[in-house]
């Protein structure tokens, strides 16, 4: 399968959050416009145009910000091993792009309609009114870029990894990894697959178990378990993966769940869905 061109997946991107904002505004702005029907405070197409532009102005000042915002998180990404970073970071840099968002909405606005007292008491009205907003925002564009490499990326991956067919019609025999590269503190770190006893899924990262450490890795579970010899490495659950030789010991839980002791001591829990890759070491 061919991969985007930079320019093109560019493009793309671009495209997208456009669309994505030209919506948001024109959701707003009918809202508005509904609310200022029913309460009679519409003076009929021209209050239509200013609350269309006031709201597109809000939705295009975001769509330049978008990026920056999700560099940001690419750098400091939502982990639960990292949690406590991600709201350090993410907290101060969400009122930045707000005090700047609506810094950059009372610019544009005070060109099209000056504010009787100038630019500074326009822009501490509207950070009153619509700072608590701009806020929630911020994590809204997260939240929403989380769910899109959550979902779609792990499908993405999936269909990468199938086996595809050869010049001759075979399907071509998989080759596993044997070891991996890690980025950790400035360093590029490599992970031989034979010290990892588990991984583990950490947001849009998976948590490489090892003897005496954990890495993380910007990767989805399905991508890792391609990667992973199933000979080798079985999948309990959705998020887990361990080494079968480090199995000890199986506890039945109840509806076919099990929990899985390994010989470092740690314990992971199995989900029914994922029995079936149990049966061969379970049979006596």
């Amino acid at each position: 399968m061919n991969q985007a061109k930079p320019g093109n997946q560019f493009l793309f991107n671009s495209s997208l959050i456009l669309l994505a904002w030209t919506l948001y505004g024109l959701f707003f702005a009918t809202q508005s416009y509904l609310r200022m029907t029913y309460y009679g405070r519409n003076s009929g197409w021209s209050e239509w145009q200013n609350v269309l532009e006031a709201w597109l102005i809000c939705a295009y000042a975001w769509a330049l910000l978008t990026p920056p915002a999700l560099w940001l998180y690419r750098r400091f990404p939502f982990t639960l091993a990292s949690w406590y970073r991600f709201l350090v970071i993410h907290i101060p840099a969400a009122a930045v792009f707000a005090l700047v968002h609506l810094a950059m909405y009372t610019t544009i606005a005070n060109l099209l309609w000056p504010h009787p007292n100038g630019w500074m008491a326009g822009y501490r009205s509207i950070l009153v009114e619509d700072f608590h907003g701009d806020f929630l925002v911020y994590f809204t564009i997260l939240a929403i870029n989380y769910g899109y490499r959550y979902f779609f990326k792990q499908r993405e991956s999936k269909a990468l990894a199938a086996a595809a067919p050869n010049t001759n019609g075979h399907t071509e025999k998989p080759v596993f990894a044997e070891r991996l590269t890690v980025k950790q503190n400035g360093r590029i770190m490599l992970v031989d697959i034979t010290d990892i006893d588990a991984v583990t899924s950490e947001g849009n990262y998976v948590n490489l178990h090892t003897k005496n450490k954990s890495y993380l890795l910007r990767e989805t579970m399905n991508a890792m378990e391609q990667k992973l010899d199933p000979a080798v490495f079985v999948r309990l659950r959705r998020s887990t993966l361990v080494r079968i030789e480090q199995i000890a010991e199986f506890h039945p839980l109840f509806n076919g769940e099990f929990e899985v002791l390994l010989k470092t001591g740690a314990k992971y829990t199995s989900s029914r869905r994922y029995r079936k890759n149990l049966e061969s070491i379970l049979k006596p």
